[in-house]
């Protein structure tokens, strides 16, 4: 058994600190795959920025509970390439954090939950 969910993605990398399980939506994965293959560079997944369990993760519209969001690091100057690329493959929720000198982005194609989680929807945080 291998624990490789894509070409270039394992499931260690989206595993949840608190419990390690890592139940990333297969679909989610098959987006994030086309953004690396139109990116052409490594994509890697901070700590905590996938699948993350509801002992974790305690809001109640969470995209990563249901293993349908991923926080991706790369190099800043990528950030509007990278957004155009994730819009492209798919992803409908986009999250920009810059805060406190950390800057990171959220992607994922979570379904819309109307008045909740509207979709497509671009955020910074």
């Amino acid at each position: 058994m291998t624990d490789q969910l894509t070409q270039n993605f394992w499931a260690h990398e989206f595993a949840c600190p608190c419990c390690g399980a890592s139940h990333m939506n297969e679909q989610t994965m098959k987006k994030l795959q086309a953004l690396r293959g139109r990116y052409g560079k490594p994509i890697h997944i901070v700590e905590g920025g996938g699948f993350r369990c509801a002992n974790y993760d305690k809001s109640q519209y969470g995209a990563h509970k249901e293993g349908r969001a991923v926080d991706p690091t790369f190099p800043r100057e990528d950030l509007y390439r990278l957004i155009q690329l994730a819009i492209r493959c798919g992803f409908t929720g986009i999250g920009v954090k810059n805060k406190d000198g950390k800057f990171q982005l959220h992607l994922d194609d979570a379904p819309n939950l109307t008045g909740k989680r509207p979709r497509p929807w671009i955020w910074t945080y």
